[in-house]
């Protein structure tokens, strides 16, 4: 059995028992920890070139994005599909649910990159592992940037304690710049508390089953007045077709 195997298999085992499972992508995987090492300046040097969120119900302009489509097959095949509308029920987002929102595709290169491609073949082959039979995943992909001022707190779930109506999710921290807060919560279906956690390293990440949690993450802060802050995520969501 490889590091890679067992690291996999580890996984799957917290998310069938808890239901999550909180891991630092560099020690889950020797593969994974090389590309980070090759192109993981490049890769979060692009949540730089996020654009501002102009669908937001309560009018906040502290959340920037960037958001993708891919089909994964067999762990490891990509379908890049065209650019996209991302929709949501109102039953999953109160707050930005049923509208068709339109938002600039990821950067090609990063799009297309290796550690993006690394990331959800990785993530693909623990949520195979959770449906035996299931081989083929619709991966939303999102770039968010959630920033913090002095007038405004930033909200990275400002629809609150919710679900994202799929199967299976995994959040990445890449940057994390002169905040307090930012704690995520997990809730069972029946709202009680499995855990609570704040993410602070980079490349730290977890894996959840959304169709048996909710999850939300408490505002930022700024720490230092004079300088800016941000909390800056990738979140992958994982939809069996």
């Amino acid at each position: 059995m490889t590091s890679k195997d067992n690291s996999c298999t580890e996984i799957i085992k917290s998310l069938q028992t808890n239901r999550y499972c909180f891991v630092q992508l560099e020690e889950a995987d020797e593969h994974l920890s090389k590309t980070i090492y090759k192109e993981g300046q490049q890769f979060s040097n692009s949540w730089n070139n996020l654009h501002i969120d102009g669908y937001m119900g309560d009018k906040g302009t502290y959340r920037y994005r960037r958001y993708s489509v891919i089909n994964c097959t067999n762990g490891h095949q990509l379908e890049y599909l065209p650019p996209e509308p991302h929709f949501q029920s109102r039953t999953y987002n109160i707050l930005n649910g049923d509208v068709y929102r339109h938002y600039s595709p990821f950067e090609n290169h990063i799009l297309k990159g290796s550690l993006l491609k690394d990331i959800i073949c990785f993530s693909s082959t623990i949520f195979n592992g959770m449906k035996e039979k299931q081989k083929k995943w619709r991966v939303e992909c999102h770039q968010f940037r959630i920033v913090s001022s002095s007038s405004e707190p930033g909200l990275p779930t400002p629809e609150g304690k919710h679900r994202d109506g799929v199967d299976f999710t995994f959040v990445m921290l890449v940057n994390r710049i002169n905040l307090t807060g930012g704690e995520t919560s997990i809730y069972d279906i029946n709202d009680q508390k499995l855990t609570s956690h704040i993410m602070k390293k980079k490349w730290e990440g977890v894996f959840s089953d959304d169709v048996r949690t909710m999850h939300e993450v408490s505002p930022i802060y700024k720490s230092s007045p004079q300088d800016e802050s941000y909390r800056d995520t990738l979140v992958l969501t994982f939809q069996a077709f």
